[in-house]
């Protein structure tokens, strides 16, 4: 598949150092990009346990708590 990507002047500017740097095309580093950002978006998807999760019924409710806490102490300016 082609199409035309534009860049901003210091993105493209920043691309072509490392295509020169690297040895390799602009088009594989974007190709490498993209690539990298499609795994990675995958991967940082919740698992099904973690979206299904419900809770724990007899847990500790936190905010119970909450009115046993002393204020927070004014930090002293030297």
């Amino acid at each position: 598949m082609n199409f035309n990507l534009y860049l901003e002047n210091e993105l493209s500017q920043q691309l072509q150092a490392l295509s020169h740097s690297t040895d390799k095309s602009q088009n594989a580093l974007i190709r490498e990009a993209i690539q990298l950002l499609i795994t990675t978006k995958e991967q940082s998807q919740w698992s099904s346990t973690i979206l299904n999760f419900q809770g724990v019924s007899d847990g500790i409710i936190f905010e119970a708590y909450r009115k046993e806490l002393s204020p927070p102490r004014e930090d002293e300016v030297i």
